[in-house]
């Protein structure tokens, strides 16, 4: 029997006394029970989640989640919901000026759970989530023609089939593009071409099509130093590469989780602190 995450609710005001020059990052795993403790441990320390993912090992759901030291408005977490109190969760919190920023999903039985952190925030976004490949790239076409953009994008494998979750900017500011159906390769060698047209790797999720790992990539048009790609790490092997790419200046931004060779693998954009 696969043993879900357990729903979590936190909220908190962070109001930082002096801002660090260097931002501190820590990246956890857990399952549900264990999250609630993680935070009250991690907010006392000064930390706050800024991007998680859901993942099965072992019949068991868990969290990946990365925390920041930083200045920021309130936020609000939940962690293993339905999609039902998912959507009432965000209409609730959107009433109150809240959007979201970042979204988790993963399978539970023949449906998904959710995860999410949402911010305080006047800027809107379109949320997208649960949708098969043919509904995403026919919802997608519709959103960028419209001029909004993926800020958030999450993918969640099913029976060898990806479910894409993605937050869309309707301001479509800065530009962002997005493309997928990569392999590990095709990433690797187009983040110096997309550099040359002045894109930078956003974010990398990695997802199961079948037997073979696939990966969606999110694009800005941003200026600043190349980002890094970690792509289909172990977890003992994303902890050694924490500390090596702290070592070089690099922090870990965003984070995907997915099945590859039978394995839990981990996919890492890495930008400088």
């Amino acid at each position: 029997m696969l043993k879900a995450l357990l729903p979590v609710s936190v909220m908190f005001i962070f109001v930082a006394v002096t801002a660090a020059t260097a931002e501190d990052r820590e990246l956890t795993f857990h399952s549900g029970t264990e999250f609630a403790a993680a935070y009250e441990k991690q907010i006392a320390q000064g930390f706050r989640p800024i991007d998680l993912a859901m993942f099965t090992e072992k019949q068991t759901a868990r969290l990946a989640v990365l925390w920041a030291k930083r200045q920021q408005p309130e936020f609000h977490v939940q962690v293993g919901i339905s999609v039902d109190d998912f959507q009432e969760k965000t209409n609730e919190l959107r009433a109150k000026g809240f959007r979201m920023a970042r979204v988790a999903a993963d399978r539970a039985g023949a449906n998904l759970n959710y995860s999410a952190i949402w911010e305080k925030s006047d800027e809107p976004v379109h949320v997208r989530v649960g949708f098969a490949t043919a509904k995403f790239k026919a919802d997608a076409k519709q959103l960028f023609s419209e001029g909004s953009c993926p800020l958030h994008l999450t993918v969640s494998s099913v029976n060898g089939a990806g479910y894409y979750s993605c937050l869309w900017d309707i301001a479509g500011e800065p530009k962002r593009e997005l493309e997928r159906d990569l392999t590990q390769t095709q990433v690797t060698r187009a983040i110096p071409k997309r550099e040359k047209d002045g894109f930078r790797i956003l974010q990398v999720c990695g997802y199961a099509v079948g037997k073979a790992d696939r990966y969606a990539c999110v694009w800005e048009r941003s200026k600043g130093p190349m980002r890094e790609v970690t792509i289909r790490q172990t977890q003992t092997g994303l902890v050694r590469a924490l500390k090596r790419m702290q070592a070089k200046g690099l922090q870990p931004d965003r984070i995907s989780v997915y099945p590859a060779g039978g394995q839990t693998r981990f996919a890492v954009v890495w930008d400088e602190e």
